[in-house]
């Protein structure tokens, strides 16, 4: 008696704590000899066994529900009011329909398994479910955008359509939740709405590393909306892209973070908390697609940094806070980037612009310009005779501020003469093409006296700097030359590379190497084929390489190793390092050689 008592006991714990395993039962969908054969709630169609006769309980918040077709098949049922089972099982030999109308659908531990029939969701039902769903077949669907399907298993899609309209809830205390699913590509027999899925909320309270909503599968399409209130959405689990056509938003939490490892298409905005946490890591690309209607597309991703960003189909993205692109920014014809008062970091970014660049108050930094002063064809040139004209190349690829037109961009020549400005004047520089992100001018030079005229002028030899710095962040970009008075003819120059930035309306300065022009060790440098083409157009042939002097062979050997350079694709930082040092070695070797010459009397 005891014993019985002591067994009787357990069974009431385990029916209170685990109500979903105690005396759980099956009960098979049989259709007796009542003529409801639409009633759930008829006893006369449920059997305790499989293929058996009616007259089984209903079954209750312990049971399983189980559709098999073996005693009935191709019934269309219709729930009447509250249903609360411990699993439902939908076999594929399956052909009927379940239509939940305006009544609660809970699914306890067990879960559902689909895999034909249609569970159609109707209006103002709630639809609750502890266990997992999985779907091999078969037909989910609803009709009302704003129902909630709330869920604390996972569900995995391997076939059949799942048409669910509204939003799918997954909160989960305890541990990671599984969304996997088939894609379908669109094609004439399955619709764009075919396998997506609309809104979903992430609610996984269980925390630290087990509260992952787990994506498993190839591309991940959501009709509406994402909302990470707690816990991860990993699309990395798997590399899956996303393509969504609302918001993406994420909860001030810590534990409130979105993961990415593949590319993201959104035509809404990302907002993210302050303290949670967008990534998007890897090679993957976000692309904000709007569309016409759409525009305004706030991008708050609380700094993150993401590998590429395309902005298409004559959308705008509007930046609520810092971002970092460290790969390529590509804005399509008719779209518009806006800074809004906020930084974009695209140190060493290619930027790609067909639209519109809007920096307001706000700065895109960009690092990854190259200045050069040359001859009419905008090669380098290190000396400038008078009456020459100076020819200005900018690269600098965010002052393509809009796409549409060719953009312009000043910057400042002086010539000074011992540290000493003497003439300022500006050059506009004007944009090759519209989206080319190269500006070109020019300046021509003259011996007379300094003033603001467009001429850059001076009665004697001085240094020319070319001069440009970015308005917003203050990077430093320039060049520099020679200016000779005297006649003969322009040599080699050298061009300096580094900062540019988001301004387009700046003036920059770097200095690259310059040589101050003293009579006896002016650096003029001809190169050996200058030399011989000389030699050449005069009446003595003969005269070549054994007229240049000394000085002219050592210089011409330095210009023949800075071409091979130049060919071998060293960097300008590389070469002027490896010349600068090199010259002035050289320029010892030729002070000894003519102290020497001086001290014989030659």
């Amino acid at each position: 008696m005891r014993g019985f008592r002591v067994v009787m006991s357990i069974m009431a714990i385990v029916s209170l704590i685990l109500p979903d395993l105690a005396f759980a039962a099956k009960r098979y969908w049989v259709v007796g000899s009542s003529a409801n054969i639409q009633e759930w709630f008829d006893i006369e169609n449920w059997s305790t066994a499989e293929g058996g006769t009616g007259g089984g309980s209903v079954p209750g918040a312990a049971d399983v529900a189980i559709f098999d077709g073996k005693a009935a098949s191709g019934h269309t049922i219709t729930l009447r009011g509250a249903i609360t089972v411990g699993g439902l099982i939908m076999t594929p030999s399956w052909t009927g329909s379940i239509f939940t109308g305006t009544s609660t659908l809970i699914i306890g531990g067990s879960g559902a398994r689909i895999g034909s029939g249609r569970l159609v969701i109707g209006t103002g039902a709630k639809l609750g479910m502890s266990g997992s769903l999985i779907m091999s077949g078969g037909v989910i669907s609803n009709s009302l955008a704003n129902h909630r399907w709330s869920t604390s298993g996972s569900l995995k899609h391997t076939g059949g359509k799942f048409y669910y309209s509204g939003t799918i809830l997954f909160n989960n205390t305890t541990g990671d939740q599984t969304l996997a699913f088939a894609y379908i590509p669109e094609s004439a027999t399955h619709a764009l709405v075919a396998n997506s899925f609309s809104g979903i909320i992430l609610n996984n309270t269980a925390g630290t590393t087990i509260d992952d909503l787990l994506i498993s599968g190839s591309k991940l399409r959501l009709k509406g909306s994402l909302t990470v209130t707690r816990g991860n959405f990993a699309l990395s689990h798997s590399s899956a892209t996303l393509a969504i056509s609302g918001a993406i938003t994420i909860a001030d939490h810590a534990q409130s973070t979105f993961s990415s490892n593949a590319n993201v298409t959104i035509s809404g905005s990302i907002k993210t908390g302050s303290a949670g946490s967008y990534t998007q890591s890897g090679d993957s690309l976000l692309t904000l697609n709007g569309g016409l209607g759409k525009r305004g597309q706030v991008l708050d991703t609380n700094n993150a940094k993401i590998t590429a960003l395309t902005v298409t189909r004559t959308s705008s993205g509007v930046l609520a806070g810092k971002l970092t692109i460290l790969g390529t920014i590509t804005i399509n014809t008719g779209s518009l980037l806006a800074m809004s008062g906020h930084t974009l970091y695209a140190t060493g970014a290619k930027i790609v612009n067909y639209g519109t660049i809007k920096d307001d108050t706000g700065v895109l930094s960009h690092s990854g310009s190259a200045f050069v002063v040359g001859d009419s064809s905008y090669a380098r040139l290190e000396t400038f005779r008078e009456d020459e004209t100076i020819y200005i190349t900018l690269t600098d690829s965010d002052e393509n501020i809009d796409g549409s037109v060719k953009d312009t961009v000043t910057v400042t020549v002086t010539l000074s003469k011992d540290g000493t400005a003497i003439d300022t004047e500006t050059v506009t520089l004007t944009e090759t093409e519209k989206e080319s992100g190269i500006f070109r001018g020019s300046i021509l030079t003259a011996n007379g006296a300094a003033s603001t005229d467009g001429k850059l002028q001076h009665t004697k030899d001085g240094d020319v700097s070319v001069s440009y710095t970015d308005a917003q962040d203050g990077l430093i970009n320039a060049s520099s030359a020679v200016f000779l008075v005297t006649g003969g003819s322009s040599t080699n120059a050298t061009g300096g590379s580094g900062g540019g930035g988001g301004g387009r309306r700046g003036s920059g300065v770097a200095s690259s190497r310059s040589a101050s022009p003293a009579v006896s060790t002016a650096r003029e440098r001809p190169s050996l084929r200058t030399v011989e083409q000389e030699a050449r157009s005069t009446v003595q042939p003969s005269r070549g390489r054994a007229e240049m002097t000394f000085e002219d062979r050592i210089w011409s050997i330095v210009d023949r190793l800075e071409e091979r350079m130049q060919a071998r694709g060293l960097s300008q930082a590389e070469i002027s390092a490896k010349i600068t040092k090199l010259e002035n070695r050289l320029q010892g070797v030729i002070d000894r050689r003519n102290e020497r010459l001086k001290k014989r009397g030659l």
